[in-house]
């Protein structure tokens, strides 16, 4: 497709949004996700970014899952050589989608800190100590049960911690090194679940989806599981960075082309297939959600922690499942819900990904059932029946 083409679609996507946004330019849209509608982060982003000069085009090549061929993400502004971060946003203010420990709800499988980068890489010095000593459970878990891995602390006998890197809802995240077998010299995400009882039963139904979908290609793997002080410990193999900071970093907020749209669609879609045939809802799609491998050319999904399989019983209806800016709208009246609700969502993600804003900002569910509606027209009477 020629650039004149893309860019002529891009802006009729996005013109036929702007009419849909203007109604709430004045609104203050508060980031929600099924654990908590009212959370209190940024009331920013629901507007649109300001957007760079269009006057000239740059590209970044990426490379594709098999190493042969390459990939461009179209980027807009000045030009600067291959896979140079975008520059970084002077806004501080924290919103929903902040790469930071403190962001409970969208940032449960998160492996990165607030600048992007992972801390405890080869030029951090380790603190070599020996952190498995002499403590106990206070010392070791925090008021609400999040587990505090100390610096060269070794866990099951052969993960050596570089410390905490990120929190979520249901757990705690850290890289470690292998020091032990096969593996040894390797790196990989350790998800630590909260030492509490309801949270540790979550993480045992993780555990066993995660399990049942090891085959499925793009998703991320689980590669064994350990008690440790009370905490049920989950080891994932490790991946670059989420599609969230691809998008911040690479598309300086305006999106990737169409061709890099396509490249991750076609494999995602391919994983929620899989997960249909197995009747596995993921409950939680999100850019967040969808880690990058090295090259950028391969995605895969993670967090499972609000999964569930379409024919449980215990699985009732609630209007907040999913982050709200990617919930599907049966969700939000409350009807019977499937595997369509990650479709959905899947849909909203690449939209995000292609126009670098988010498609349904609306601070409420009401504002979301609207936006919907002037963009896809009034819902149809055989669901507003059910």
């Amino acid at each position: 497709m020629a650039d004149g083409d893309e860019d002529k679609i891009r802006q009729e996507r996005l013109a036929r949004l702007a009419a849909i946004r203007a109604k709430y330019a004045n609104s203050n849209a508060k980031p929600a996700t099924g654990e908590n509608e009212n959370q209190n982060q940024n009331q920013n982003h629901s507007r649109k970014r300001p957007r760079p000069s269009t006057a000239a085009s740059s590209s970044t090549s990426i490379q594709s899952t098999n190493g042969s061929t390459s990939m461009e993400f179209a980027q807009r502004g000045e030009k600067r050589s291959n896979l140079t971060p975008a520059p970084k946003s002077k806004n501080k203010a924290v919103d929903m989608f902040a790469m930071s420990d403190s962001s409970d709800d969208d940032e449960k499988n998160s492996y990165s800190n607030a600048n992007g980068n992972h801390p405890g890489t080869d030029t951090e010095k380790r603190l070599e100590t020996n952190a498995n000593q002499g403590l106990d459970e206070q010392d070791v878990d925090d008021a609400e049960g999040y587990y505090l891995a100390r610096p060269g602390e070794l866990l099951d006998g052969k993960y050596r911690s570089r410390g905490n890197v990120g929190r979520g809802v249901f757990s705690s995240v850290l890289f470690c090194d292998i020091e032990e077998g096969e593996s040894t010299g390797k790196t990989v995400a350790i998800k630590v679940i909260r030492n509490n009882p309801t949270m540790h039963r979550a993480g045992e139904k993780e555990l066993q989806i995660l399990e049942k979908v090891k085959s499925v290609p793009n998703i991320v793997q689980v590669l064994g599981s350990f008690e440790h002080r009370k905490h049920l410990c989950l080891v994932f193999e490790r991946m670059k960075m989420n599609l969230r900071q691809v998008l911040y970093q690479y598309g300086k907020n305006i999106g990737i082309n169409m061709e890099g749209v396509r490249t991750y669609g076609k494999q995602l879609f391919g994983a929620l297939n899989h997960l249909k045939s197995l009747g596995i809802v993921h409950a939680d799609f999100k850019l967040d959600n969808i880690l990058v491998s090295a090259k950028l050319g391969q995605v895969k999904i993670c967090d499972f922690g609000s999964a569930f399989y379409e024919d449980d019983p215990a699985n009732a209806p609630t209007p907040y499942l999913v982050s709200r800016f990617y919930r599907a709208p049966e969700i939000i009246l409350g009807l019977k819900y499937d595997p369509a609700v990650d479709t959905w969502a899947l849909a909203t993600c690449l939209f995000e990904l292609y126009a670098g804003n988010v498609m349904f900002p609306g601070a409420t569910n009401n504002e979301m059932l609207d936006m919907i509606m002037q963009c896809k027209g009034r819902f149809p009477n055989r669901l507003r029946k059910r």
